[in-house]
């Protein structure tokens, strides 16, 4: 599909991107989710453009897409684009683009796409929120300090920082449980030794006034208490390569297979749900789900996986419900989603970078974004032995 822009038009949107530009003329962006980290966020891409021309472009496919917009060089790779592959070489530029257009490639499906008109930019965003759902309101206490770090080794350490905190009369209202509250990727069961009264330290953490965010991931290991039951109902997609499988958050049965398992969570305490590696980080060519080949589920895994646990939530609670996702697509706003710009590195440069990169995202129609204000990364990066700086250590290890 081809737009012709004029003179002066200017373009925006197209949800998270690596780089921190909000005008889009001169660029290309893809539509294809992607992990990065140090000095650029992740890609999460968001179908929807805005021009100055009074009109809005909304993509309505899960296909990979690509949006060049006017003379632009091709679109720069991730730092690992092993991880995904894009279904197109990167480095490689769309054939017959016109430097005085709008070009729009799919790589699969139907050109399906909506034209919104609107003077202004409110209104396109009005618009979009009309064709594609409407965030709900997060609990007030989403909108304050969210305090996490890779991870925390046992309970006993959650609750010294917890206490730490009010004894010092820090602000904080969320407390992050990273990963390894499990012995094995996709247990969604905490392990005993270290958390053996979750129920009890949750209620202890609520009295102080903090809620709890427990981060949950897409894939199982084969020796996790879930991985029989899930593939023997034909809720796992397997990968090549030998990585990890992945749950299928395409079927629907598996959602709420997956949300039987997190309620027993919910009834302890836990508030909130961080979907992390959500892209999926890991997605090799050929992987097959529920809804058809990786290609068409691969940018909207995590809209899919928002989808499952609101609605699981909200089938018995009238709570709010909180999702802190790694990457979006078009609708994940209507879900309860909250996105976040993934591990950056602690620098002065990519604290400045990341205002710009939070207007990408709420021009693309996503109001709710958020980064880690101090980084993630702040030493270099050990991709050979998978760790960072040691930092990777399971309990009594180190």
């Amino acid at each position: 599909m081809r737009l012709a822009l004029a003179l002066e038009e200017r373009l925006y949107g197209l949800g998270q991107g690596s780089a921190a530009t909000l005008e889009l003329r001169g660029q290309e962006r893809r539509m294809w989710q992607e992990w990065d980290g140090r000095r650029h966020s992740g890609n999460a891409g968001i179908p929807l453009a805005l021009s100055t021309a009074g009109y809005g472009l909304l993509l309505n496919t899960s296909w990979p897409s690509r949006f060049i917009v006017g003379d632009a060089a091709p679109a720069l790779p991730s730092s690992r684009p092993d991880w995904a592959p894009a279904p197109w070489s990167w480095g490689e530029r769309a054939p017959d683009a016109n430097p005085d257009c709008l070009d729009v490639h799919i790589d699969g499906g139907e050109l399906d796409a909506f034209l919104i008109c609107g003077a202004e930019f409110d209104g396109i965003l009005t618009g979009y929120g009309a064709l594609t759902g409407l965030p709900p309101l997060p609990p007030l206490w989403a909108f304050g300090l969210m305090q996490c770090k890779n991870r925390y080794r046992d309970q006993d350490e959650l609750l010294r920082v917890a206490r730490a905190f009010r004894e010092r009369d820090f602000p904080c209202d969320v407390l992050v449980i990273d990963w390894h509250w499990f012995e094995y990727f996709g247990d969604l069961a905490w392990w005993e030794p270290y958390w053996p009264d979750p129920a009890g330290m949750l209620a202890r953490l609520r009295e102080m006034g903090f809620r709890v965010m427990q981060a949950q991931h897409p894939f199982l290991e084969r020796n996790c208490k879930t991985y029989k039951e899930f593939a023997e109902k034909g809720f796992v997609s397997e990968l090549a390569d030998h990585y990890r499988d992945v749950f299928d958050h395409s079927n629907p049965e598996a959602r709420a297979a997956w949300w039987e398992k997190v309620r027993t969570l919910f009834a302890q305490g836990i508030r909130a749900y961080w979907t992390d590696m959500g892209e999926v980080e890991h997605h090799t060519v050929g992987t097959k789900h529920h809804l058809g080949p990786r290609e068409q589920v691969h940018n909207i895994y995590s809209l899919l996986w928002a989808k499952g646990l609101y609605e699981g939530q909200r089938a018995e609670s009238d709570l709010r419900v909180v999702s802190l996702m790694r990457t979006a697509y078009g609708g994940i706003q209507r879900y309860g989603a909250l996105l976040w710009s993934g591990d950056i590195d602690s620098s002065w440069d990519v604290l400045r970078d990341q205002v710009v990169v939070g207007q990408q995202v709420c021009m693309s129609g996503q109001p709710f974004w958020t980064t880690d204000i101090g980084g993630f990364f702040s030493g270099p990066m050990d991709w050979a032995g998978g760790d960072v700086g040691g930092a990777f250590l399971f309990p009594g290890e180190g």
